[in-house]
């Protein structure tokens, strides 16, 4: 993968389109982990045979 890669920026010259300018100005990014509650029945083993 890297060589085909390096490859192709070897060959071409690489420029931004003009509909991309402002491609990362635009970009909104965040990040939220919201946890909520994690609700568990517990039932009691039967251990038969004790």
């Amino acid at each position: 993968m890297r060589l085909i890669l390096a490859r192709v920026l070897f060959a071409f010259d690489i420029e931004l389109d003009k509909s991309c300018r402002n491609w990362v100005t635009d970009q909104t990014s965040w990040v939220t982990w919201a946890r909520l509650p994690l609700y568990v029945r517990l039932t009691r083993v039967n251990q038969a045979g004790k």
